[in-house]
């Protein structure tokens, strides 16, 4: 992807929704835009419900130092529905790639106000359901409220501001910022997630994503948790490709219930380096069979700096201080064994234990923490 990024676009569309551009909204635009064009939003807030389904389109301000937002009310703020091979052919995914960037991005959640008994009853056609505890108010499928939805293809995202801090005060559904469905491809580079004090909010959601990329953004009041990896492992056999999530050089810091959870059984997720703050439940949860890696990281003043449940991840060279209760908690349920290697970690100042082990089967490997 980042050798299309640096491509350059022969074709330009600029939107003015006072009427001084080529085009008035942005599904004008993306009616004609082609592979290769840029489309440039002049400053204001231009309302949409965009589906974009042809690749190779960058978006981005008209001017550099004046913002363009894009407010969405029902559905998707923006959906990404460019079809690609099944192969993943790196050339078409680095062809067809979605380019977003310096916007600034936000729902209003008025249709899920609106519309919220009838949603309630309402037959929904999921494709994934992540683990219910955790976002059981959370319905997966392609018209769901957020502001951008990857269904299909490839995006690079740099540099954006997404928030949800306008969503309606008595909204009790889970709204995430950003999701990504199975098979598509996603890098996220420099940008900032505003979730809503108050409201079940999540940041990034990857379902089953063929490869998820997040390095230097910062996450803030999520109330729901900031980033949920859902992933598969890989299957050599018959030459089946795992999902690739990393996490890096990022900050999460003011959420509620988690600020990372990694699920899937044998996958393998990464967070390096990256600073989890004042997280008032787990700082990193990795779930059931998952085996994900934690390294490098700063966990401090969270509830549970690191709790594994029945995993097998590598957690290794972090500085885990201050928890409210414990630092690390490996836990082995319903018969299942807890594995994994816990090695080279600073664990210090935490309220009641550094390190806790439960559950019959539980086999963690703990040296020179």
């Amino acid at each position: 992807m980042a050798s299309f990024y640096k491509k350059k676009f022969a074709k330009k569309i600029i939107v003015d929704v006072e009427g001084f551009g080529d085009v008035t909204t942005l599904d004008e635009a993306l009616s004609l835009a082609q592979e290769g064009t840029c489309i440039k939003l002049c400053e204001g807030v231009h309302i949409c419900h965009s589906t974009i389904k042809k690749g190779g389109i960058k978006i981005e301000p008209y001017y550099k130092d004046k913002p363009a937002y894009l407010l969405g009310n029902e559905g998707p703020t923006l959906r990404i529905d460019v079809k690609l091979d099944d192969n993943n052919d790196p050339d078409e995914v680095s062809r067809k790639v979605v380019i977003l960037k310096r916007l600034v991005m936000t729902h209003n959640g008025e249709a899920i106000a609106k519309n919220f008994k009838e949603m309630q009853f309402h037959d929904f056609k999921v494709l994934k359901k992540p683990n219910v505890k955790v976002l059981k108010d959370m319905c997966i499928e392609p018209s769901m409220n957020t502001i951008v939805l990857v269904e299909h293809g490839a995006v690079f995202m740099r540099e954006c501001l997404l928030t949800l801090s306008i969503l309606p005060k008595d909204l009790t559904r889970n709204v995430p910022a950003f999701v990504a469905l199975p098979k598509t491809h996603v890098n996220i580079i420099a940008c900032e997630f505003i979730g809503a004090a108050g409201l079940q909010t999540s940041g990034v959601v990857s379902m089953n994503a063929a490869s998820c990329v997040i390095s230097g953004s910062h996450f803030k009041i999520f109330r729901a948790g900031a980033i949920y990896s859902m992933g598969v492992e890989a299957d050599q056999h018959r030459g089946k490709r795992g999902s690739e999530f990393l996490l890096t050089d990022s900050n999460i810091e003011d959420c509620q219930l988690m600020g990372v959870y990694f699920q899937g059984p044998g996958a393998r997720q990464v967070c390096l380096r990256t600073k989890i703050h004042r997280v008032l439940g787990m700082g990193v949860r990795i779930h059931k069979g998952n085996r994900g890696k934690v390294k490098g990281c700063e966990i401090v003043k969270c509830k549970t700096g690191i709790e594994v449940c029945s995993g097998d991840p590598v957690i290794c060279f972090n500085d885990i201080r201050e928890c409210i209760e414990n630092g690390v908690v490996t836990i082995a349920k319903e018969g299942l064994r807890c594995d994994g290697i816990l090695k080279y970690n600073r664990i210090c100042q935490n309220k009641d234990n550094g390190i806790v082990c439960a559950g019959v089967n539980n086999f963690t490997h703990i040296e020179k923490n």
